[in-house]
């Protein structure tokens, strides 16, 4: 009864959009897999995504609305990591013309020196491990951030999850038309000539593209997109995210600023890279929100520190002078509230 029930306001409370981009990437990478000649059938992994949105859908005909975003929001991580890396590895065995000189070209026009930017990263070893760590955030980052905005700032959730994968079908798109293998395998440099390297990606990338262009059917779960990035546009991404978590949310902004540098040395991405990144980042945030706006027929979750508990956990904690100082967000009674007061 309560899945049946669910089901109709699920889709209207749902990132939509963020699962009409998932369901065409699905069928693309359905389309092209086939014709290409590559196997793919996760069904132990699809049968749990299907599990998750019946329980997403089940909580809410049960009224349990934001336990039932989370379900929502761990179905849609389990959707993009059953279609996208796989559609990339399609998308590379159509082995169109590497761009990595056109790349790097671009970057020596904006008097960026690679080369010299990387060295001194290799000199600074202790530098390139934490940068290193935070680099690996991407993989924890969402978890965190959908746990904290359910309760927080629904709406913002929602948002960033729908400019994630507004972002990702662009850059795959940008990867498609300019393939690229990185800037260490384009000055060839290999793993002694950065001896304490701890992410050893910029050199297994290549390895993975080269195998998909050459007739390898093998699909890559790993990240293999150079152009644009997508770690720097996910560094923007959870910055905005952040700013809707009262409290923390600072220091998880700072994390992502940081996130964004290691882009070059750790990820090993070109400048030009990081810069398209953040530009499509940034459209893709402009994007999701107009679609909600334009098409929510029911208004959304509302923002927990304009709820009556969550303003008075707020006001408690302000009490306290290092808490007050990271709390920015005013509080102010929504208009529900006030007309109940």
């Amino acid at each position: 009864m309560y899945l049946r029930a669910g089901i109709p306001e699920l889709w209207n409370r749902s990132a939509r959009l963020a699962w009409i981009i998932m369901a065409t990437c699905a069928v693309l990478l359905a389309v092209l897999s086939v014709a290409m000649g590559f196997h793919y059938a996760p069904y132990l992994l699809t049968a749990q995504f299907v599990i998750l949105l019946a329980i997403a859908a089940a909580l809410t005909g049960a009224g349990w609305l934001r336990p039932a975003l989370i379900m929502e929001m761990a179905a849609i991580l389990m959707a993009t990591f059953l279609v996208v890396p796989p559609l990339c590895s399609v998308l590379a065995a159509f082995a169109m013309p590497l761009q990595d000189a056109a790349l790097a070209q671009i970057d020596r026009r904006m008097g960026v020196d690679w080369v010299a930017i990387a060295f001194w990263f290799r000199d600074h070893p202790l530098l390139s491990r934490v940068l290193c760590d935070v680099y690996a955030s991407n993989l924890w980052q969402p978890v965190v951030l959908i746990v904290a905005l359910t309760a927080t700032d629904p709406q913002r959730l929602r948002v960033m999850i729908t400019a994630s994968a507004i972002t990702l079908a662009i850059t795959m798109f940008g990867f498609f038309l300019f393939p690229a293998m990185g800037p260490y395998w384009h000055f060839n440099f290999t793993p002694a000539d950065f001896p304490d390297a701890v992410n050893v990606m910029p050199w297994e990338q290549p390895k993975f593209i080269e195998g998909l262009r050459n007739g390898s059917r093998e699909m890559v779960f790993s990240g293999i997109v150079e152009f644009p990035s997508y770690h720097a546009a996910s560094a923007i991404l959870f910055a905005v995210a952040w700013r809707g978590v009262p409290v923390i949310g600072v220091l998880g902004i700072l994390l992502n600023v940081v996130m964004f540098v290691s882009t070059v040395p750790v990820g090993g991405h070109y400048l030009i890279d990081l810069y398209v990144g953040a530009a499509i980042a940034l459209v893709s945030l402009g994007l999701a929100k107009w679609y909600y706006r334009a098409t929510d027929r029911i208004p959304p979750l509302e923002t927990w520190t304009r709820t009556r508990d969550g303003r008075r956990f707020l006001a408690a904690l302000r009490k306290r002078p290092i808490v007050s100082a990271l709390i920015k967000r005013t509080l102010k009674t929504s208009s529900k509230e006030a007309a109940t007061a």
